[in-house]
């Protein structure tokens, strides 16, 4: 009240000091100020300053910011978030290894990209590694393995913190088209795992971003974005990486997308498929029927020859067509 009375909001002045802060750099833009007015901002800190999270750790602190986050992140433009119980599921499914450099080009608040953090980290802390050895492994973890674009500001800012919150450094998370390359940071051919949602429903006609996929884009007045997304996946990829993302099932069904089907074969192993049933993402007002797609890339001068993929129907991922979670979900299952 004191501060208040003589025009001074602590708030943005602690605000402002953590952004000069070596250890949160880049991680708000310049000059960034939180727009709530002062009578809020008191109300907010009257209901939370009885609690002390400096000795919180980092996965509840996680779980909280995700929890506030509620939904705020959901549907819109093509877009939606992908539910808890699909991403612990692809991520477990790759099984990322330490060392392993991962990219999600349409990441969202960062779901992917942090439970692979989690699992890595579990990795490194399981591992007979001298203290020396655990401090480099995480740091590389955090400052070089994990990358991520969103073209929305207001996504890639809260992945940003998303991924600060749960303990990652978050430097390699930018405010960018999914299509287009992060100079020194996301290139073709630079990653060994790709995990992704795409958005779906979205038409690309722009001949620039078109002509940048010689494959399944160039040449043509216009492409549904998650056709593209595949190309831009497999791109990004080293010969060998793996790609687990979620695609629509007219891709993989319909007559009229057989020449995606075919670039799929030529260029990937197609290691498994998993059909989603149609509640999955029902909660985030998408009706599109899905399926989960893991994909190895073929090595230069590599045999195109098909062998077998395993398969799954999933009629319960443990969501309600409301979002809200509900017994059976089998993926456990067919994980296992």
């Amino acid at each position: 009240k004191q501060a208040k009375a003589l025009g001074m909001n602590i708030v943005q002045t602690m605000f402002a000091e953590i952004q000069a802060s070596p250890m949160v750099v880049d991680l708000f833009p310049k000059k960034t100020t939180i727009n709530l007015s002062d009578d809020t901002l008191e109300q907010i800190v009257g209901i939370f300053e009885k609690y002390d999270l400096s000795l919180t750790a980092f996965d509840v602190k996680g779980e909280a910011f995700e929890y506030f986050l509620g939904d705020t992140f959901t549907g819109g433009l093509g877009e939606y978030f992908t539910p808890r119980n699909i991403v612990e599921f692809i991520v477990e499914a790759v099984s990322p290894k330490i060392g392993e450099k991962m990219v999600d080009p349409f990441c969202g608040t960062g779901g992917f990209l942090i439970y692979a953090f989690d699992i890595v980290s579990e990795k490194i802390r399981l591992q007979d590694f001298s203290q020396v050895e655990r401090e480099k492994w995480q740091r590389a973890l955090s400052d070089e393995s994990l990358y991520g674009t969103d073209w929305k500001e207001r996504n890639a800012q809260a992945c940003k913190m998303n991924m600060y919150v749960h303990g990652d450094g978050n430097t390699g998370i930018f405010c960018r088209d999914g299509f287009l390359d992060v100079p020194g940071k996301i290139e073709v051919g630079t990653f060994d795992i790709c995990l992704t949602n795409p958005p779906f429903g979205a038409t690309e006609t722009s001949k620039a971003i078109l002509d940048r996929f010689p494959e399944l884009g160039a040449g043509r007045k216009s492409q549904i974005r998650e056709v593209l997304a595949i190309e831009r996946c497999i791109n990004l990829l080293k010969p060998g990486g793996v790609v687990a993302m979620v695609t629509i099932d007219g891709v993989l069904n319909n007559d009229s997308t057989a020449y995606v089907r075919k670039y799929i074969n030529e260029n990937t192993e197609v290691l498994a498929s998993i059909s989603l049933n149609k509640e999955t993402f029902q909660g985030y007002n998408a009706e599109a029927k899905t399926s989960i797609l893991f994909m190895r890339k073929r090595k230069e001068g590599e045999e195109v020859k098909l062998g077998p993929v395993f398969m799954a129907v999933c009629t319960n991922t443990g969501y309600a067509p409301n979002g809200e979670a509900i017994a059976g979900n089998e993926l456990p299952d067919i994980l296992f």
